[in-house]
């Protein structure tokens, strides 16, 4: 969603974007992979369709039981927030960094918090990658849900990355 959010902004080209989202799905498809692994290796083993692996939830698969239209309307406001954020402190492609190493703490921050605000409300990760990744691993225990927690987030992030052409114009 960050990356749709710069993207949308116009502050990276569509190859830089693709090759960023590639790498993400890569790199979160391993990381459940080595999850599951390790999960695996208990003495008394991992039931990853009767306990999922991370993976976000509506209804009964939400730790608060919230309904798609609840759990969409938070994963689209994080995307939203955490993308205008995204886009204020991160550079343009080929420019110098606007906020340099800080920008990189406040958002890796940022990112904490919209984490902690989102587990209760839909158990995951709101990055649509990971989700991709713990949804596929899980099967379809997470396969049914997993529409809304790719659209809303990257909905979210290109809203930002559009309204922030005219928020930062217009501050």
């Amino acid at each position: 969603m960050l990356t749709l959010a710069s993207w949308a902004a116009g502050r990276s080209s569509w190859r830089r974007a693709a090759s960023a989202i590639g790498a993400q799905l890569a790199g979160a498809f391993v990381a459940i992979a080595l999850v599951l692994f390790v999960l695996k290796s208990k003495r008394e083993g991992y039931d990853v369709q009767a306990l999922g692996l991370g993976a976000a939830g509506i209804g009964d698969r939400s730790p608060g039981h919230f309904d798609w239209l609840g759990v969409g309307v938070a994963e689209l406001s994080v995307g939203f927030v955490l993308g205008l954020f995204a886009v204020a402190v991160t550079p343009i492609e080929g420019r110098a960094e606007p906020g340099g190493e800080r920008a990189s703490w406040a958002l890796g921050a940022a990112v904490v918090v919209a984490n902690l605000l989102l587990l209760p409300i839909a158990g995951g990760a709101f990055h649509p990658a990971q989700n991709l990744a713990s949804a596929a691993f899980s099967g379809s225990r997470a396969i049914s849900d997993l529409w809304l927690f790719l659209a809303m987030p990257g909905l979210g992030g290109v809203l930002a990355g559009v309204s922030s052409r005219w928020l930062l114009r217009a501050g």
